[in-house]
C-alpha cells in the first residue's frame, strides 16, 4: 500500500478536496477523495469544567447539517498557535469562560474515511466566566451561534440522553471525550 500522487480538486477558504492515487497490496492503483483543512494544524477539542464541577457544553448551529448540534468547544489551530492557545481562545470565544489549567490529553484522527483532520484533546479545569475586560477584548466568529449548556458532572450521560431525547442532535463522541478525561478532571 503506498500513495502515489495526490491532486487537489477544489480549494475553499477552510477547506480542500483531494484525489489520492495510490498502490493497493495487488499492485492494483486505484483512487480515493478526501478532504483537508487549510490554513490550520489541526483541530482543538476543548473539555471545560467549571470550579463548581459543571461541565460546559454548547449548542451550535452546524449548516452543513442544517441543526444545531451539542458538542464541546473546538475550532481551528491557527498556524503558529500551540493546542493549548487554540484551546484558550475557542474557551472564551465559544463559551465566555477562561481557565488557567489546561492540560493537553491526547491526539487523534477521528474521521479516517474522509479526512486527515487530526484532533487535539484539552481538558480546561476551574473554568470560570471571563472578566468583562477579556470579553471586551475577543472577537467571536461571526458567524458562530452558540448557546452555553452547564451540565453537572455527575449528571453528563443522562443529560446527554435526555438532550437526545427531547430532538437535539448530539454529537455521538461527547460520552466517549467524556469518559477519557473524567480520570484527569
Amino acid at each position: 500500500m503506498k500513495v502515489l500522487s495526490e491532486q487537489t480538486l477544489w480549494s475553499g477558504k477552510f477547506l480542500k478536496t483531494t484525489m489520492i492515487t495510490y498502490m493497493d497490496r495487488n499492485g492494483v492503483q486505484r483512487q480515493w477523495e478526501a478532504v483537508r483543512r487549510v490554513r490550520c494544524q489541526g483541530i482543538v477539542v476543548v473539555i471545560p469544567v467549571t470550579t463548581s464541577n459543571e461541565v460546559i457544553f454548547i449548542r451550535q448551529y452546524r449548516p452543513a447539517l442544517d441543526n444545531y448540534i451539542v458538542e464541546f468547544p473546538a475550532g481551528l489551530i491557527d498556524e503558529g498557535e500551540s493546542a493549548l492557545q487554540a484551546a484558550a481562545r475557542e474557551l472564551i470565544e465559544e463559551t465566555g469562560y477562561v481557565s488557567d489549567d489546561l492540560q493537553f490529553i491526547k491526539e487523534g484522527i477521528m474521521s479516517t474515511g474522509l479526512n486527515f483532520e487530526e484532533w487535539k484533546i484539552v481538558l480546561a479545569r476551574n473554568a470560570v466566566p471571563a472578566g468583562e475586560d477579556i470579553l471586551a477584548s475577543v472577537k467571536a466568529d461571526e458567524n458562530e451561534d452558540i448557546e452555553v449548556i452547564l451540565v453537572p458532572a455527575e449528571e453528563v450521560t443522562a443529560k446527554l440522553d435526555e438532550l437526545a431525547g427531547s430532538g437535539s442532535v448530539v454529537d455521538m463522541r461527547l460520552a466517549g471525550l467524556w469518559d477519557m478525561v473524567r480520570g484527569y478532571s
